[in-house]
């Protein structure tokens, strides 16, 4: 599902699909300039996916760039990789995650919010 997002929707709530133990997860999204249909070339971004227990809770896990996170720059498409052998180290039930991409000149921008859970 592909939706447009502009810099007053940020940061989106979104539930992301759920993990089940003994599979392998992934999740996508990707950058567009402002007419909705070019790429955004992301050369010099990074990114990181916090989960944790709650808004302000213990941190369970952060992915980054080469740690979770890849990210294809002049497209502007980052994917999300857990496998199997990671997510069975998972000790949580259901956790909040937050999605921060910090962008060339270094503003932080808080992309995406929400619930990571996992299945049954």
């Amino acid at each position: 599902m592909a939706f447009k997002i502009t810099e007053e929707n940020y940061p989106v709530n979104y539930n992301l699909p759920d993990l089940v133990h003994g599979a392998d997860w992934h999740w996508g999204f990707q950058m567009f300039e402002d007419d909705g249909v070019t790429a955004q070339n992301t050369t010099g971004y990074t990114c990181s996916m916090i989960i944790r227990s709650g808004l302000n809770g213990e941190t369970y896990t952060t992915l980054t760039i080469g740690s979770g996170i890849t990210m294809t720059a002049a497209s502007g498409l980052f994917n999300v990789d857990l496998d199997k052998a990671v997510i069975d180290t998972y000790d949580f039930q259901d956790a909040e995650y937050l999605v921060i991409l910090t962008t060339n000149t270094n503003d932080d921008i808080p992309l995406f919010i929400g619930r990571i859970r996992f299945a049954g």
